[in-house]
């Protein structure tokens, strides 16, 4: 599964979904958007701008505690990893 984790620099909940990924044992994909300018490409074809935000094959997280929240239903189901 393809994960792909949109941060940005010193926001304590970008680290936090890292933690939460890492501590899950997920690969994923960091992507800066503060290096490569992607806020508006985030808006376009995501919705939304804000981070952290999770992309995966099935759907859009955004902030920690939905990124939190997604982690677990996916570790209570390994079928979906």
């Amino acid at each position: 599964m393809e994960l792909y984790l949109f941060v940005e620099k010193g926001k304590a909940e970008c680290s936090e979904a890292e933690r939460l990924l890492k501590e899950a044992g997920l690969k994923y994909v960091k992507v800066d958007v503060d290096e490569r300018n992607l806020r508006g490409w985030m808006l376009v074809d995501f919705g939304h701008a804000e981070t952290p935000l999770l992309t995966t094959p099935d759907s859009i997280v955004v902030g920690v505690d939905n990124i939190k929240e997604y982690v677990s239903k996916l570790m209570s189901n390994p079928s979906k990893r």
